[in-house]
């Protein structure tokens, strides 16, 4: 399938599928953060858990497999610009595989309602949950960057 047009980009199918599904996670994570804000845990855990796998199990492989195809250079080598966005994606994959766990590790069930909330050591959870949301920005910004180097720059 060759390139199509949409927005002003040239791009393949499958880079702009990676792009709009990195987006729709972006904004189920941000709704998660909401969620976590205004103390609506059983959402929040839901959605989180949501995203986190549609973006490891669907999106990052097709990223992967994008960038292992040879698009940016030959790969695996040192000089390919994708693979430092790949081993943001896995760093970001693994602290957020850390945080879901400590969300579950640290959760406290409330005698009255019978809700979870995270006790004292919740904050780590809290802590490591921030970062998971700046990292995964990161990927997103630096994955956006290369979208647009690689298939909106050229053409302009």
């Amino acid at each position: 399938m060759g390139p199509i047009d949409i927005l002003g980009a040239r791009t393949t199918l499958l880079a702009l599928t990676v792009i709009v599904g990195e987006a729709i996670i972006g904004v189920s994570i941000a709704a998660a953060v909401l969620m976590a804000h205004f103390h609506k845990g059983r959402n929040h855990h839901w959605l989180i858990i949501g995203a986190f796998l549609g973006d490891l199990l669907v999106v990052k492989p097709l990223m992967i497999y994008r960038v292992s195809q040879g698009f940016f250079g030959d790969f695996p080598y040192p000089h390919t610009s994708g693979l430092e966005h790949i081993a943001l994606a896995v760093s970001t994959a693994c602290l957020g595989g850390a945080n879901i766990w400590l969300g579950y590790r640290y959760r406290v069930r409330s005698s009255r309602s019978k809700n979870f909330y995270l006790g004292p050591k919740g904050r780590r959870h809290r802590l490591i949950g921030a970062a998971f949301v700046i990292l995964w920005s990161a990927t997103l910004v630096y994955g956006v960057w290369i979208f647009y180097t690689s298939y909106i720059r050229p053409f302009a």
